[in-house]
């Protein structure tokens, strides 16, 4: 039988309320919350400042540096007795490289059999996630979310970012679902687009105590 960690992640796009569910589910049942990796990095505060601004920064070394982290995020979690729940993992960071690293084709094949390595090490050292809970939004929930929530590096330069942050709710629409069921991982949609915090909270609470995860 295969492993299983004893992990539960929330993925979407940014402003998705991944951060804001978190919290409530680990407020609710006692999960240990790991918030996503941003949260007091200081480098990477500084890297997505420089990508948002389009300075000069080689992608490649982005994504090594987050999947790295990740990775080490994910083998923390799983080592925890108690349920831990998380903030985006490793298999998110593949849609962020191919979108990133689009004019880099050879760096981005190296990268990609990194991260399917990364991932299948995972798998065998921890075990599957209980349970990826992916947010779905709409492009006009995006927009008023990425406002209202008042990230700097975000808003300052949103117009010169718009294209990217389409493509990249567009990718997570259209193959996040793909990405997550290749490796065996169950899976649950909720469409946050006409949900408050409070219903989104609710709905997966419900879902988790159907599944007997809480």
């Amino acid at each position: 039988m295969d492993k299983q960690a004893n992990v539960i992640i929330v993925g979407g796009t940014i402003a998705a309320g991944k951060s804001t569910l978190v919290e409530g589910i680990a407020n609710q049942t006692g999960f240990y919350p790991y918030p996503e990796l941003r949260e007091g990095d200081e480098v990477q505060e500084i890297i997505l400042k420089k990508l948002y601004e389009n300075e000069r920064i080689h992608k490649a070394t982005v994504q090594y540096y987050f999947i790295t982290n990740r990775f080490r995020q994910f083998k923390d979690s799983s080592s925890k007795l108690m349920t831990s729940i998380l903030d985006r993992s490793i298999w998110e960071d593949f849609i962020f490289a191919k979108l990133l690293m689009k004019d880099e084709p050879q760096s981005y094949e190296h990268y990609k059999k990194l991260w399917r390595k990364t991932i299948e090490n995972a798998l065998k050292e921890f075990g599957r996630p209980k349970l990826y809970i992916y947010l779905k939004v709409d492009w006009e929930n995006f927009k008023n979310r990425i406002f209202n929530r008042n990230r700097e590096a975000e808003i300052a330069n949103f117009s010169q970012n718009e294209d990217y942050f389409k493509d990249l709710l567009n990718e997570y629409i259209n193959n996040f679902r793909d990405i997550v069921e290749e490796w065996g991982i169950p899976f649950l949609e909720i469409d946050t687009t006409k949900m408050n915090h409070k219903e989104v909270i609710d709905f997966a609470m419900a879902e988790l105590k159907n599944r007997g995860i809480a």
